[in-house]
């Protein structure tokens, strides 16, 4: 190609895609110079994401929130069964809402009546309402069968407790002790809610039998009064459990105290006699029996007296009151010793009695008689009386005790 003048310079058409980033310098390139298409995607784009405004379930511009009502339950992922009825805890599961009344909790009752003294609840502080009157209770002692029921509302008391007068009463903890060690009327004014009544009916004890003045020889010892307890943990004579608790009503119970039986004194081969019964309503403790004296045998009882001088066996005690009187010894110049509430008589010494705690203090009673040492015995603890080489002695006489719940 022809040209006039100078030469001009060459130009290079660079190829497609032949121009990097690196040849082009900063600012090069202004918005004047590129296609006006590209403007218009770049402006239609930064308006989607520069203060757009959102509807829907996310609402908001610069600042987003989530639409009332928007997230609904099939959207959680929560444990357990939503409903009307549960409520969704802080470790995201559903969980019922707990009880409604005082009658579903775990330590309290709500019922028709009043609670009573057999009725046990969990523990102390247990509250229990009557239905029927509005009267509400506090249970201030749990002990099983026999509770403390306090009324704490305005209503006429405690649960009621039994009242009754007779022979010498006594406290111990939270119960009523009355002892007699004569005649006299066990009267019940008030039974309680239970009705109930613990007892130790001991008889008297039989006298001592004589053998024989001119050989210095003992006859058998007395055979202890009868031992019926219904005292909880213990036991009644002859190795029998303690019998059940008796149930009584508002009236007078006769109470007979049995006497000691007499004791052969000095006169040669003389039996001691049984001692006297003593009662209390339905209960009969029986009368120890007499000891042996030279030939002559003893008696039955309670617990049955010791066997004459002259080889004679013992006599026999009671079913569930007492044991057997031991046998004599000719040999020996004894006679065997009497049968007690808690043990067989055996030769010369006596038969074992039963503990009791039933006014508190541990008191052994009904113990048999010996046959060589002499002796009354004490009243009142139903034991046999002693033979020894100059004569025999008389029994103690019998006891009732009688205990129930008070406070």
């Amino acid at each position: 190609m022809g040209y006039v003048g100078n030469k001009p310079p060459q130009t290079t058409i660079p190829v497609d895609d032949s121009v990097t980033t690196a040849m082009v310098q900063d600012d090069a390139v202004t918005a004047d110079k590129v296609a006006n298409a590209i403007n218009t995607s770049i402006a239609a784009n930064t308006s989607k994401v520069t203060n757009a405004t959102h509807t829907g379930d996310v609402t908001g511009a610069t600042a987003l929130t989530i639409a009332s009502g928007a997230v609904d339950l099939a959207m959680l992922s929560a444990t357990g069964t939503a409903s009307s009825s549960t409520f969704l805890r802080g470790d995201n599961a559903w969980a019922g809402a707990g009880v409604s009344t005082l009658a579903a909790l775990t330590d309290a009752t709500v019922s028709a009546s009043d609670p009573l003294e057999t009725t046990n609840p969990s523990a102390v502080g247990h509250l229990w309402i009557n239905s029927t009157s509005g009267e509400q209770y506090i249970c201030t002692d749990a002990t099983t069968d026999d509770n403390i029921w306090t009324n704490v509302g305005d209503g006429t008391g405690d649960v009621p407790m039994m009242v009754a007068t007779g022979g010498t009463i006594t406290t111990s903890g939270n119960y009523k002790i009355h002892t007699f060690t004569g005649d006299g009327t066990f009267t019940v004014t008030n039974v309680g809610s239970t009705g109930t009544v613990e007892y130790l009916v001991i008889a008297g004890g039989g006298g001592a039998g004589y053998a024989n003045a001119a050989a210095g020889a003992s006859g058998g010892g007395g055979g202890a009064g009868g031992y019926r307890s219904s005292v909880s943990g213990e036991s009644s004579g002859g190795g029998a459990s303690a019998e059940s608790a008796l149930a009584v009503t508002a009236q007078g119970y006769a109470i007979t105290i049995g006497a000691g039986g007499g004791g052969a004194g000095g006169s040669d081969n003389v039996t001691g006699s049984n001692g006297g019964d003593s009662t209390f309503s339905s209960i009969t403790s029986t009368g120890g029996g007499g000891g042996g004296g030279n030939t002559a045998a003893g008696s039955s009882g309670g617990s049955g007296g010791g066997g004459c001088e002259s080889d004679c066996g013992g006599s026999a005690g009671t079913v569930n009151q007492g044991y057997a009187g031991g046998s004599g010894s000719e040999a020996g110049d004894y006679g065997g010793g009497g049968g007690g509430a808690g043990g067989v008589g055996v030769a010369s010494s006596n038969g074992a009695g039963v503990s009791s705690s039933i006014n508190g203090t541990p008191t052994t009673r009904a113990v048999g008689g010996h046959a060589t040492s002499g002796g009354a015995a004490t009243a009142n603890t139903g034991n046999g009386g002693n033979s020894s080489s100059s004569s025999g002695a008389s029994g103690g006489s019998g006891i009732v005790i009688i205990k129930y719940k008070y406070q």
